[in-house]
């Protein structure tokens, strides 16, 4: 099994390779799909000291061929959003799910592949919150400073908010424990106020 897994991301870090967007991950800018998985397996791992197999093969296709459905084909708002952003998830879904079933990886396997990729039953399954984690981490590390300077002040709260309500204790002590330019780090620090006192 190990070999499938090894050629099924393989084949992911290809399709990854031919993504034509550019990020900077630790320093090498790399394209965007390649600096995504990166990233994510560098939160999971601190998340999860062990994470599951499928977990390591989704930090590499959570985001596959994203480059080929842009988000401009959709509606402007936020329901245009969400309905792309199911629709490339869905679509990254299947891609990897058919490389993973050529590559011989167990039927078993490719669906706990797929439930993460489609954030299925978030709250009550440990890997899927585990990557949604991961995603708001990647979120912050990589693109937040970006969205910040171009949208209006009320937008980029109301959005960080939303990002911090979709973490885990655990993605929250990981996000105040980085060491995020300012001003990200003061606007985490005040979620994370507004969240403790709330419960109070």
């Amino acid at each position: 099994m190990t070999a499938a897994i090894d050629n099924a991301i393989r084949q992911f870090a290809t399709i990854g390779d031919s993504d034509p967007r550019r990020i900077t991950w630790d320093g090498v800018e790399l394209p965007r799909q390649l600096g995504e998985s990166a990233c994510l397996w560098h939160y999971i791992q601190r998340l999860s000291p062990s994470p599951s197999a499928a977990l390591q093969i989704s930090a590499h296709c959570q985001h596959l061929r994203r480059f080929a459905y842009p988000r401009q084909a959709f509606a402007a708002g936020r329901d245009g959003y969400l309905a792309w952003r199911t629709n490339a998830a869905l679509q990254s879904a299947d891609e990897s799910a058919s490389i993973m079933q050529q590559c011989g990886i167990d039927e078993v396997l490719v669906e706990q592949v797929v439930a993460i990729l489609t954030k299925q039953d978030r709250r009550h399954r440990t890997d899927v919150q585990t990557m949604e984690d991961a995603l708001c981490l990647s979120f912050l590390r990589l693109d937040a400073l970006e969205f910040a300077a171009k949208h209006e002040q009320s937008e980029v709260l109301k959005i960080l908010r939303r990002t911090w309500l979709k973490m885990s204790p655990a993605g929250h002590s990981l996000a105040l424990a980085e060491s995020f330019p300012e001003p990200l780090g003061h606007i985490l620090r005040e979620l994370a106020s507004e969240s403790k006192a709330a419960h109070v």
